[in-house]
């Protein structure tokens, strides 16, 4: 991941999560399709929710370690926006033309949060707390 532009180690791991973690979904949906339909499209909105983690990733790296320029700030929201259409679109044709299970697409899209879930528990594991 080095080599696609994540310098800081931080988002690397916790983008390592998020592909490990949709990569498993994606591969037990794959297995569970034949006798499960959910399964699928758990995998296809955990994919989905990779996808836009990568990107955000990506996004958010080039806000706070590149330097500023108006030009460079107005791509990186009109590519944000544009993302968020295309997501959008995509949703939407999955529920409404394909009648996807959407419990199934929410669910996959949440395995962003356990991904970062995962990663704070990691990163806290050992250490110790101090309560007020």
């Amino acid at each position: 991941m080095w080599h696609k532009g994540f310098r800081a180690s931080e988002i690397r791991l916790l983008l390592r999560c998020q592909i490990l973690v949709s990569g498993a979904s994606l591969l037990a949906g794959v297995a569970c399709a034949p006798f499960w339909d959910w399964g699928l499209w758990f995998g296809v909105g955990a994919a989905l929710s990779t996808f836009n983690f990568y990107a955000l990733a990506k996004f958010v790296q080039g806000i706070v370690f590149l330097p500023y320029t108006r030009a460079m700030a107005a791509g990186l929201m009109f590519r944000f926006y544009g993302r968020l259409l295309l997501t959008g679109l995509v949703l939407f044709g999955l529920i409404v033309w394909l009648k996807v299970s959407v419990s199934a697409l929410l669910a996959g899209l949440s395995t962003c949060v356990l991904s970062i879930a995962a990663w704070g528990i990691a990163r806290g594991a050992g250490q110790k707390v101090k309560e007020a």
